[in-house]
């Protein structure tokens, strides 16, 4: 081989000259001077391009400096305008000259010194450039087998655009340059190859291809080519024969193509074939082939006669141990005077083993052989045996070819990806490193640098697993159907499947591969519903080549359940569990279908017997992970179901089959409630094991409302052993309330209920939290709402904590209504009858559809309550038995749902209460013993049926007082007491009395009372009389005197959120002598009523005296209006922030008259208490309520 760099030409400057600016102070000294002219050019006009393709020399592309000996710059220029250079003789200067254009760069330089008169500067510039500009590429569309990139030049100006590779074009475009800094590039473009050439500039010459392509024989289809960038000849090869070929250039265009030298021929080459890669320079002719064999060939081209000889052989040995089944390609070849360069790369992108590794080998070439091997950026590990490797940084990852050179240096594209050891998945792709880099061809130290971000190579490698996916939504419509939508890492919301029938409840069969792929496994909701599989990519782009969007697709089996893809290998299985045969044991039945085969088809099934189950034969939750199966259920172990989790390694490469590497663990249920038991919603697996979503919740009433979650992670040693870890804290999510029983209210610090894993990022697991607001609204823990959310699980940290990720209208499973305190119809009866009804506004007169139900022997009584639900409660008369009866609100009236006798009760119950407060069931009585005069209240708590019989157990009782009135709730038990009493005045003993509301808590002690009334006289003189009003003793039954009896009691108690309200109704009987009674008896009747508030709340303090809020008196008589009484005896209906009460009223006079007048007052009346107690509705009642005004010989009677 010639040692030689460059051919020079010579370059008289002439007419077109170079403009300079000179520093003209101490450029002569006065002495002998000379004149330095320097002009570039010929006489003809300025050429964009020469015929040769060389660059045209102008003001734009040339810049020229003139210094003297010590480096001082005298002059620089540009060549715009001539400039003359007056110098001192002798003065020795140096002129430099560099051309730079798109494609290169061309340097020349020239000493003189100067003489006098005129000085010629003659300048020799290389015709081979001394460097020529990197040739870039970027990816222009990344679809698996459909890559498109764009070639350009480091200025950004493009070559071309939409060259097609990999699939079934070229892997890369096959890039050479000549001597002069031509640019060759073969590439594909649509359906077709093209061969075409740039000149110096970078503009394509249009004419080349075709030049070519007419002397090459037609069928010739080119496999790749090079130039000799010293000769400038051209050598291509044929992709269907072992040809090759050499064409030269006699002038523009004008090519001179050889015969075929068959390659085949050549000893070594016959079994190696074909070539990969190729590169020549001065005559010789280097050859990479497909059998990593390296071949330099001596060439010889006489006329069109094309000769090679085969004059050195090396192997290119592989970048890893052959124990590991690597392979190493030869990806280009690049020859100068010093050798040849050749660029290797060997990767394995798929478990077990993940790594990507390149090398630089430079051989000498001389006429003995290849010689002096140098290897360069061969990671540190690559001839080790870990099948891995990470990422270094001054290592090749994936060296795809020669992209330019200068004097110093050679520039090479690594289009790599950085594999990196992920927690969570193993080795793994971690992103793209695209990179430059450069060797030095005399020292080959070799240096790398990030490229530009614009310059992607050919090959964009997604970040697996990526650091953020997009996450699933979904929601459930009223009629149970649901749709999947896909959060997109752009913020918009993208509709994947809508109205899917779930086969089973409140599970949607999803999973997720480590690229951030979404399957889906549904049925549709037409009239034929069918079973789907489908894949939608992480933008939301339903893969019409997988699963049943693939036309010809036939799923396995049709009755499958369950789906789940393995995180690491995205292989998907579908499972379903069966009945085995013999009805003792259950079939878990599997299908694989492996991603590395492009899912083609799915296996044959694989069987594994597990135990029995009470109850469906389902699987709760599945997933996988590099080949284990992991599955949740539940199984029957004695009697009972166990929820248990299984993991199975299966045996994927060959047939597909459960091994006996099996373990299983108990997934312990969140509380001990058998009617309402725990569910797995969903598994996770990765490196680091397995983790479970747990989830128990009563919300449809029942002894306690509460939803539970929890998370629960388990290692797995990949055969025997699930390790349970524990997390510390709230970091479970389970709230620890679930250890005692009663209701739990929603808490923010814990899951609610985790209805399944949504997506991940980084450390996080992201987990759908299908929340219920239980609060604790009137005295009960109620369902308020939703509590949707999103959580997220810190796999590094094992913390759970609220995400901030936006629900974007996501409603999960379940939609739950805010909770409405009840309202019910108002209850209506008519005394002396078995009629009792309910009405809307308490006008309606009864009628068979809104009536009570009840048996022929059951007589129900005015002594009745409701609870904090609405219910209400009857003290019923059968026989001689006392039972109560339960009424439930519905829309339309009141239903019965049950019957409870009271055993052993011979009294009559004055007053009932019943609280349902705290998950609790308590029915209190009152009744009354008059000889002596003594109360007692009992209580009979219940469960779950109200119905049966039921011994009564004692709760309080007290001496000397009358009960008129109970309520309960959540703070304790009201009993409403009438004390008489007598007061010394004088010699006389005045009888008063005082009304009181008593406060028991729930463990009987007595905590305080409010008066109501207090030292109110039940005699006082009558109206008239010397001192009228005034208190007296009771009147003897022979007295003549007339005189006031007061009849006043609390009728009735009723706590509305947590307030206590008390009605009493007092009546005002005037009697006169009556000479047929020989006797006093009522002359004159009237009633009047008040509402009190009594106490705070029923939670505080117990004291003081009541709060008069509203006071109806009786009105008389006057005129043409009748005259009014106002008996407050019941509430009788449970309306939000309303009091509805029954006023059982009536006045009269001149009772013990034939001319007497009198009227009952049925009405019902309807307090709000967010309005004004001064102007209630007040209506008229169809109903007669308990007692009427009777007028006899004997006067007036109120019974």
């Amino acid at each position: 081989m010639k040692k030689q760099y460059v051919n020079f030409i010579s370059i008289l400057f002439a007419a077109l000259c170079f403009a300079f600016t000179a520093c003209n102070q101490g450029m002569t000294t006065g002495g002998e001077t000379g004149t330095v002219r320097i002009v570039i050019g010929g006489e003809g006009a300025v050429r964009s391009v020469d015929g040769e393709g060389l660059p045209v020399f102008d003001e734009t592309n040339t810049k020229i400096t003139v210094t003297d000996k010590d480096g001082t710059e005298l002059a620089k220029g540009n060549g715009k305008t001539p400039v003359e250079l007056t110098l001192n003789i002798d003065t020795k200067i140096t002129v430099k000259v560099v051309v730079t254009t798109a494609a290169g760069v061309w340097r020349g330089s020239k000493e003189h010194t100067v003489t006098a008169g005129n000085n010629d500067v003659v300048v020799k510039l290389s015709k081979t450039p001394k460097s020529v500009g990197n040739v870039l590429s970027k990816v222009k569309r990344n679809k698996p087998q459909d890559v498109e990139i764009t070639l350009k030049l480091a200025n950004g100006k493009e070559l071309i655009d939409d060259v097609k590779i990999r699939g079934n074009h070229q892997g890369y475009p096959v890039i050479a340059r000549d001597g002069k800094g031509r640019i060759y590039v073969l590439y594909d473009k649509g359906s077709s190859r093209h061969f075409t050439r740039f000149d110096a500039e970078g503009n394509e010459d249009a004419d080349f291809e075709t030049a070519i392509t007419s002397v090459l024989p037609s069928s010739v289809r080119i496999r790749t080519m090079t130039v000799d960038a010293k000769t400038n000849t051209i050598f291509v090869f044929d992709t269907f024969s072992p040809n090759v070929y050499a064409l030269t250039e006699s002038s523009p265009n004008v090519f001179t193509c050889s015969g075929p030298f068959d390659i085949s021929t050549l000893p070594v080459a016959a079994t190696a074939l074909p070539v990969s890669a190729a590169a020549a320079y001065n005559g010789v002719l280097f050859l990479a082939t497909s059998a990593n064999k390296l071949i330099a060939c001596d060439v010889t081209l006489s006329g069109t006669s094309l000769t090679l000889v085969e004059r050195a052989i090396e192997t290119l040995e592989n970048l890893r141990p052959s124990s590991l089944g690597g392979w190493t390609a030869c990806t280009g070849l690049f020859a100068d005077k010093s050798g040849v360069y050749c660029l290797l790369y060997g990767s394995s992108l798929r478990s077990p083993q993940w790594y990507m590794v390149g090398a630089l080998v430079h051989y000498t070439y001389s006429e003995g052989g290849l010689a002096n091997k140098t290897v360069k950026g061969l990671h540190s590990k690559a001839g080790g045996n870990d099948p891995s490797l990470t990422f270094e940084e001054k290592a090749f990852v994936n060296p795809v070819g020669f992209i330019g050179y200068d004097e110093d240096y050679l520039y090479i594209a690594d289009d790599g990806a950085e594999i990196s050891e992920n927690p969570y998945i193993d080795f793994c792709i971690a992103g793209n490193k695209n990179r430059i880099a450069k060797v030095n061809r005399d020292t080959k130290v070799l240096t790398f640098e990030d490229s530009a971000s614009d310059v992607t190579w050919f090959a964009e490698y997604r970040e697996y697993p990526p650091t953020k996916i997009p996450h699933l939504l979904w929601s459930r419509d009223e009629d149970g159907h649901v749709t999947l939508k896909l959060k997109t890492l752009d913020g918009s919301v993208k509709e994947l499947v809508q109205d899917i029938n779930t086969r089973q409840q409140d599970k949607l069969m999803t999973a997720r591969d480590s690229a951030g792929n979404v399957y889906v496994l549904y049925c549709d909701s037409t009239p034929t519903a069918q079973l789907h599989l489908e894949r939608f990519s992480a933008d939301g782009t339903k893969d019409n080549n997988f699963g049943t969007a693939k036309t010809g697709f036939t799923l396995p089996d049709t009755d499958i359940t369950d789906l789940a893809v393995d995180f690491k290998t995205a292989d998907v299985f579908l499972l379903k569990r069966t009945m085995a045969a013999g009805l003792t044991d259950t079939v878990i039945t599997a299908y694989m279908a492996k991603a590395d085969t492009g899912y083609a088809s799915f296996s044959g099934p694989a069987t594994v017997t597990m135990p029995d189950v009470r109850g469906a034969v389902t699987i709760d939750a599945v997933a996988a992970f590099d080949g284990t199966l992991f599955f949740a259920m539940d199984v029957k172990v004695g009697s009972d179901n166990v929820k248990k989790l299984y993991a199975y390694k299966m045996q994927t490469a060959g047939i597909f089959a459960f091994t006996t590497d099996k373990t299983e663990t108990e997934l312990s249920k969140l509380r001990d409630d058998d009617k309402n038991p725990m569910v797995c919603t969903g598994l996770f697996a990765d490196r680091k094991g397995v983790y479970g979503m747990l989830a128990q919740k009563n919300v449809i009433g029942g002894a306690a409302f509460y939803a539970l979650g929890k998370i629960v992670r388990y290692t797995y040693d990949g055969s025997t052993q699930l390790t349970p870890v524990a997390l510390s804290g709230n970091n479970s999510g389970l709230n620890p309330a679930a250890a005692t029983p009663g209701s739990i209210g929603y808490d923010a610090q814990y899951f609610s209920y985790p209805a399944g894993f949504l997506g991940y990022d980084g450390d996080n697991l992201y987990i759908a939290d299908d929340g219920v607001d239980i609060t604790e609204l009137n005295e009960n823990h109620r369902v308020n709402g939703n509590q949707d959310r999103i959580m997220a699980f810190d796999r590094k940290n094992d913390t759970l904590s609220a995400s901030s990720l936006d629900l974007d209208g996501a409603t999960w499973f379940k939609s739950y209504d805010k909770y409405t305190y009840p309202e019910t119809k108002m209850l209506l009866w008519e005394k002396g009858s078995s009629q009792y009804w309910v009405g809307d506004n308490g006008t309606e007169a009864y009628s068979s559809s809104s009536a009570l139900s009840t048996t022929p022997s059951q007589q129900l009584t005015d002594v009745f309550c409701y609870d904090q639900n609405g219910n209400l409660y009857i003290v019923v008369c059968d026989g001689l038995d006392y039972k109560v009866k339960r009424f439930t609100p519905t829309d339309t009236g009141l239903n019965s749902t049950g019957d409870m006798k009271i055993k052993n009760e011979q009294k009559q119950p004055v007053s009932i209460a019943v609280d349902v407060s705290g998950g609790t069931n308590i029915l209190y009585y009152g009744t009354n013993d008059y000889s002596p005069l003594k109360w007692a209240v009992k209580k009979i708590e219940w469960q779950d049926s109200f119905d049966g019989e039921r011994a009564p157990e004692p709760f309080t009782s007290f001496t000397r007082e009358e009960l008129t009135s109970l309520a309960a709730n959540k703070d304790g038990v009201f009993v409403g007491v009438k004390q008489i009493y007598e007061e010394s005045v004088g010699v006389n003993q005045i009888p008063k009395y005082r009304l009181k509301v008593k406060k028991f808590l729930k463990g009987t002690h007595a905590n305080g009372s409010v008066t109501v009334v207090e030292n109110d006289p039940l005699y006082v003189s009558a109206p008239g009389s010397t001192n009228p009003h005034t208190p007296i003793p009771k009147p003897a039954s022979s007295s003549h005197d007339p005189y006031i009896e007061y009849e006043e009691a609390i009728s009735d108690l009723q706590v509305v959120e947590g307030t206590l309200y008390a009605i009493m109704e007092k009546a005002e009987k005037i009697r006169k002598y009556n000479t047929v009674e020989d006797a006093c008896t009522i002359d004159e009747f009237k009633m009047s009523s008040a509402l009190y508030k009594v106490g705070k709340k029923t939670a505080d303090g117990f004291s003081g005296n009541a709060d008069k809020l509203a006071e109806k008196r009786a009105v008389p008589p006057a005129g043409a209006n009748p005259g009014v009484g106002y008996g407050f005896y019941r509430f009788i209906a449970v309306k939000p922030k309303k009091l509805v009460i029954a006023s059982d009223g009536a006045w009269g006079k001149e009772g013990n008259s034939a001319s007497h007048v009198e009227a009952d007052n049925d009405k019902v009346l309807t307090y709000d208490l967010d309005g004004n107690l001064n102007s209630p509705e007040e209506k008229d009642t169809a109903g007669k309520f308990s007692k009427e005004l009777q007028r006899s010989s004997s006067g007036f009677n109120w019974e």
